[in-house]
């Protein structure tokens, strides 16, 4: 008994430090905004920047801790290698084929693929260079 009192004061020793240490990185955070935009500003930036952090770490901690992990599929529900295309097969097949094989894929797991979307909206959004290079290899 005394050892698990002994483990949860560390703990919360741990999570009171930790969060110590991100009150000071909203500190600067703010400090630094507040240089360059209004106080208003800086504070609804921190916020709100706290806030989309919060959300990402509670859907990784989920993702996480789901009974069949992150990956979500299991051994059994996985398919073997895709097939290979046909030699007469035009582009526009193949084309085709590829989405019918993603569409199921998104079907399967639903979750993945809307963090991957978030992920790379996010990518996207956030590199200029990224958006030129898929501009690039799609037209």
């Amino acid at each position: 008994m005394a050892r698990y009192i002994m483990l949860g004061a560390f703990c919360a020793l741990v999570f009171a430090g930790v969060l110590a240490g991100f009150g000071f990185i909203i500190a600067a955070a703010y400090s630094g905004l507040a240089e360059v935009v209004q106080d208003a500003w800086a504070m609804l930036i921190v916020g709100a920047a706290l806030i989309v952090l919060c959300l990402l770490d509670g859907l990784l901690i989920w993702a996480l801790t789901r009974r069949d992990g992150l990956i979500g599929a299991r051994k059994s529900e996985r398919s073997g290698p895709a097939e290979k295309p046909e030699q007469g097969q035009s582009n526009a097949q193949m084309a085709q084929a590829l989405a019918d094989e993603l569409l199921k894929t998104v079907e399967r797991h639903p979750k993945e693929a809307g963090l991957a979307a978030l992920g790379l909206g996010l990518a996207l959004g956030a590199s200029p260079g990224l958006r030129r290079q898929l501009s690039r290899l799609l037209d």
